[in-house]
């Protein structure tokens, strides 16, 4: 495969022009490929990084950084020769100053010999200075912690609702990772009462917590059994007998033994 342009000459000044071809042998004769703007090439600007596409941020002189068009994909952080970043809307303008590359939010992958790092960044202006709030880390012993101010748990998707029939110990069936469950209507006691939620997601060594979502008595809530395929919740009320539809909230926490 060679590369020539519309004049059918190949030389170097033209590789990257707006009338560049790539041009082919097939077993017909050749042909050209297609046509090719400075855009589809990979180039090393003055500042010693490489881009795709005409935008040209102004990386310090030190950076090493692919850049995809306004954002960066690959980079090293400046004062950490073993750290590797992934991002997107970003570049640094000096050492450890982080700048927007467009209007938008910046979000960052910073892989460390010591931890692994989620960071995202408010929407901000281009050239913008970016300030970096970490959700979450996974650290050199592989805990994974959660530092910023979101939450660690299940998202749409996971979850689901389901309404107990016939009586408070009627079985029911919810392969989900967490939901609801709506109790059949009825007086509530303070007598123990059982009933087995059919889920094929949990395991045997798995922790599922069970609390009261609503409804006007209290109850006391136990998991009392868990089986490969289902779990067992066990309820009373403290005190109260009203007649009504409590709805129970679970999630399953995988575990192991090993």
């Amino acid at each position: 495969m060679v590369e020539i342009t519309t004049a059918t000459v190949a030389n170097s000044s033209e590789r990257a022009a707006a009338t560049s071809y790539l041009w082919g042998q097939t077993s017909t004769g050749p042909i050209v490929e297609r046509l090719f703007a400075a855009t589809d090439f990979m180039t090393k600007n003055a500042n010693s990084h490489y881009q795709i596409g005409t935008t040209s941020l102004s990386w310090f002189s030190n950076a090493k950084a692919l850049q995809v068009g306004n954002g960066a994909v690959w980079g090293v952080e400046a004062s950490n020769a073993n750290e590797i970043e992934i991002g997107s809307n970003y570049y640094q303008s000096v050492a450890g100053t982080y700048k927007y590359s467009a209007t938008g939010k910046a979000r960052l992958i910073r892989l460390r010999d010591t931890e692994m790092g989620f960071y995202r960044a408010a929407a901000g202006s281009a050239a913008g200075t970016i300030t970096w709030l970490q959700d979450v880390t996974i650290d050199d012993s592989g805990n994974v912690l959660v530092k910023g101010v979101g939450c660690l748990g299940y998202g749409t998707g996971a979850g689901g609702t389901v309404t107990q029939a016939t009586s408070r110990t009627t079985g029911v069936t919810l392969s989900k990772s967490c939901g609801a469950i709506t109790l059949v209507s009825a007086a509530g006691s303070t007598s123990w009462q059982s009933f087995t939620v059919t889920n094929t997601l949990v395991a045997a060594t798995d922790v599922v917590y069970v609390c009261q979502k609503s409804g006007t008595d209290l109850y006391e809530i136990h998991v009392t059994n868990v089986t490969a395929g289902s779990f067992k919740v066990s309820f009373k009320t403290t005190s109260g007998t009203t007649t009504e539809q409590p709805v129970f909230n679970f999630t399953v926490l995988k575990a192991v033994t090993s």
